[in-house]
């Protein structure tokens, strides 16, 4: 990433068109609030294996932080393998016609 930054900082380009050498959400903070019943729906409904491997390892970390604050809570992600396949790669945003 470093390398990355270097080369995009070397581009003779105006800062407006620099931004869009960055991945979109690359080197920005967030942070969400939930109530406990939101946090559970985020963290089980997020724990999927159909979700991003990024947000589904945020969702594990709720899951076990939860389960750590309140010991009696039932929650029930999905902690499966990932089953990551080539047919990711091939997934593309288009108009179906």
């Amino acid at each position: 990433m470093k390398e990355q930054e270097k080369d995009i900082r070397g581009l003779k380009v105006s800062k407006e068109v620099l931004q869009y050498y960055h991945a979109m959400g690359y080197n920005v903070n967030c942070r969400n609030t939930y109530g406990l019943p939101a946090a559970v729906y985020v963290a089980e409904l997020r724990s999927g294996k159909t979700v991003h491997p990024t947000l589904r390892k945020v969702a594990h970390k709720m899951c076990g932080a939860l389960t750590k604050m309140f010991p009696i809570l039932k929650l029930y992600p999905d902690k499966s393998l990932g089953d990551f396949d080539i047919r990711r790669g091939m997934q593309t945003i288009i108009e179906k016609k």
